[in-house]
């Protein structure tokens, strides 16, 4: 995890609160616990947004060049296991552009 640290400082904050002993420090302690935790929640976002970015990028890369072995290992994105996945279509589309590519020019008759 790129921002780890962040997740240590809002824990540290966590055990700050229990650990303050006049309301007003608890209460402060607590705004800045949400304020980090504002701040974890978005980078994790940020993080998971890249990352289905990346590899949606790799599959679509895969697509264009027709190995099917690096599509079929790409994470998908939609969060089903890779078993459950019906990549008849992306195989089917791949082979048809192959012999489109491959098959001689018919002549129209």
């Amino acid at each position: 995890m790129i921002h780890g640290y962040k997740i240590e400082e809002r824990r540290k904050l966590k055990a700050d609160i229990d650990k303050a002993k006049t309301r007003l420090q608890k209460q402060n302690t607590a705004k800045r616990y949400g304020d980090k935790g504002r701040q974890v929640k978005a980078t994790c976002r940020k993080d998971k947004r890249a990352y289905n970015n990346q590899s949606a990028a790799d599959a679509e890369e895969a697509a264009r060049k027709g190995d099917v072995r690096r599509l079929y290992k790409t994470r998908i994105l939609d969060g089903r296991r890779p078993n459950q996945i019906n990549q008849y279509t992306v195989v089917q589309e791949i082979s048809l552009r192959r012999r489109k590519n491959n098959s001689p020019a018919r002549k129209s008759t």
